[in-house]
């Protein structure tokens, strides 16, 4: 059975019909009864939707007219995540803010984007919460574990010495008493 992250992570393989039977079946399973990947699936599926009706009406326009809207449509694809993360140029950001405005298609990508990129950082911050709570536990029972184990092998030492002492002194003792 497969777990929500194992899931998500296979989503874009399944959409695109990339698995075996066993794998497909898995996450239709999983589909049916978790509503949270359930979401993310139909999220993922309309943002492959709008991405293929999109080049379905880029080829459906004229030459001169597609050359200029593909330039201005590559220039939005290829800059997306960069302007979801606050990473163009003014004048990128200007550009791209333009195509927006004008292309309906383009605006639904870019809020499908940024959903994608919230459900993405959500599930980002929880697999890192849970790593984080389970590696701090781990690193604490190493550090009682090891503390342990210097304080029986500092006692060890203790006592190898006292008992050592104890053998010279009575050595030195039987000695003595025979001169």
């Amino acid at each position: 059975m497969l777990n929500c992250r194992q899931v998500e992570m296979l989503l874009s393989f399944y959409i695109d019909g990339d698995l075996n039977n066993k794998l497909r079946k898995e996450i239709e399973n999983h589909l049916e009864y978790c509503l949270s990947c359930k979401s993310k699936y139909d999220l993922l599926k309309d943002f492959y939707s709008d991405m293929e009706s999109s080049y379905e009406n880029l080829k459906s326009m004229p030459a001169r007219s597609l050359a200029q809207t593909h330039e201005q449509y590559r220039f939005f694809k290829n800059n997306l995540s960069a302007y979801i993360d606050n990473e163009l140029s003014a004048e990128d950001t200007i550009k791209l803010k333009k195509y927006t405005i004008n292309n309906q298609k383009a605006k639904q990508e870019l809020e499908k984007s940024y959903k994608l990129k919230g459900i993405l950082k959500d599930s980002f911050n929880r697999t890192k919460d849970n790593l984080k709570h389970d590696f701090s536990e781990k690193v604490m029972a190493d550090i009682n574990t090891s503390n342990k184990l210097n304080r029986i092998d500092f006692y060890l030492k203790t006592m190898a010495v006292i008992i050592i002492i104890c053998v010279g002194a009575i050595t030195f003792i039987t000695v003595m008493m025979c001169i």
